[in-house]
């Protein structure tokens, strides 16, 4: 069965709207059934608090699969509309149907199946 996969990077001018961004993210991914490993910081082994780019700006990463489209569809839009409305924030945010685990595994770039829809800024 395909899952419904969310994945952002994102970088801000300061450590707080960071901070802020992640508790807030936190609060939608609550109650919300996911399949597999949930990803949100820097990488696995760095805790928010030094989560920073290339450049040494403080960063946000997510990567989640949703069991349900509308999860997917909502964690993005919030993602997207926060992109938009937030000042300095910049990144990337995407949205696909994840075949990875299907009999017949689809790119979830490239294959139309996958229905991949980015938003940078």
């Amino acid at each position: 069965m395909a899952k419904y996969c969310v994945q952002a990077n994102l970088t801000f001018d300061t450590k707080a709207k960071r901070d802020k961004l992640h508790a807030e993210l936190l609060t939608k991914l609550a109650y919300k059934p996911t399949w597999g490993e949930v990803f949100i910081g820097a990488s696995p082994s760095t805790p928010l608090s030094v989560s920073t780019d290339e450049d040494n700006r403080p960063a946000q990463s997510l990567l989640v699969r949703y069991n349900y489209r509308a999860d997917m569809n909502a964690m993005y839009e919030f993602i997207k509309d926060k992109m938009a409305k937030i000042p300095l924030l910049s990144g990337s945010v995407s949205r696909h149907v994840c075949g990875h685990d299907e009999g017949s595994p689809w790119n979830c770039r490239d294959d139309p199946k996958a229905e991949y829809e980015e938003f940078v800024r």
